[in-house]
């Protein structure tokens, strides 16, 4: 029998989980709206018990955690040893006794005897190879009318869509792969959403698209250099054998794309994101 998920586990238990690390205070500034967007739809209360799937450096968990005390509990679960690491320590030295990460996959994750009444999720649900199985699993988490709040990419967001035309304009298009395979915009599609969740016997599903900013505030040089280690320019330079003089030539064509989002603020790249609601 194939494990579940094996790719994914590979995938971020080597050098992207170690990026994800080194860059984990950019990537929680830029995706501070999309975190405040979740946790204020999920209204998390005093004394709640709060899992946060895909919780990577544990931003979210962290938000959750201090949302919930006194008597709350929130617990992060990620696939990537090195990012559960980071996040405890974190949580350690944000003095935070009602937090820790786990290391599991959502997938298979065994329920505890007890459901918490809040699972949540800053784009940590797009990877499953059975996204099906995933949420009926992850709907065993829940306790019976808990609650679901997830966001995910939409389409039409130029920090997938500019540095990937950049990247193929030097390098050639990307291999062809199934339009719905584990990745960032998997779940781009309401529907296909809609369809997983009612499949895996959530009610009360809700899906509004929301438009967020995704901020990098020093500004156009630093949110290049950060195309170089994280997003499809990393995944393609890697796919393509790309050498430096390509990385050089895809900041060439990305740049003044990237400069039209360049203000006093710093860059100020617009997102899409689907806000997702469901009871268990």
């Amino acid at each position: 029998m194939t494990e579940a998920n094996a790719g994914q586990k590979l995938y971020w238990n080597d050098a992207p989980g170690v990026k994800w690390i080194t860059h984990q205070q950019a990537l929680d500034r830029m995706n501070h709206s999309v975190a405040e967007l979740v946790l204020n739809a999920a209204a998390p209360r005093t004394g709640e018990q709060v899992l946060d799937i895909g919780c990577g450096a544990g931003a979210t968990t962290i938000m959750a955690a201090r949302a919930v005390a006194p008597g709350g509990y929130a617990v992060g679960l990620d696939i990537s040893g090195p990012l559960v690491r980071h996040a405890n320590k974190r949580f350690a030295e944000e003095g935070l006794d009602n937090a820790e990460a786990l290391q599991g996959d959502a997938q298979t994750q065994p329920a505890p005897e007890q459901g918490v009444d809040l699972a949540l999720s800053r784009f940590g649900v797009m990877f499953f190879d059975d996204p099906v199985a995933a949420f009926v699993n992850i709907r065993r988490l829940i306790r019976p009318g808990g609650r679901l709040v997830f966001a995910c990419w939409a389409e039409g967001n130029p920090w997938f869509d500019l540095p990937m035309q950049a990247a193929v304009a030097q390098l050639g298009p990307a291999e062809p792969k199934p339009a719905d395979a584990p990745g960032p915009l998997a779940f781009r599609e309401p529907a296909r959403v809609r369809d997983i969740l009612e499949g895996a016997h959530f009610t009360g599903v809700e899906i509004d698209t929301h438009e967020v900013p995704l901020v990098i505030p020093e500004g156009l040089e630093a949110g290049l250099e950060f195309c170089k280690h994280l997003g499809p320019i990393s995944r393609h330079m890697t796919d393509k054998n790309g050498t430096e003089a390509d990385f050089d030539a895809i900041m060439d064509r990305l740049r003044p794309a990237f400069a039209a989002f360049d203000t006093d603020q710093g860059l100020m790249i617009p997102g899409r994101v689907h806000l997702v609601q469901a009871r268990a």
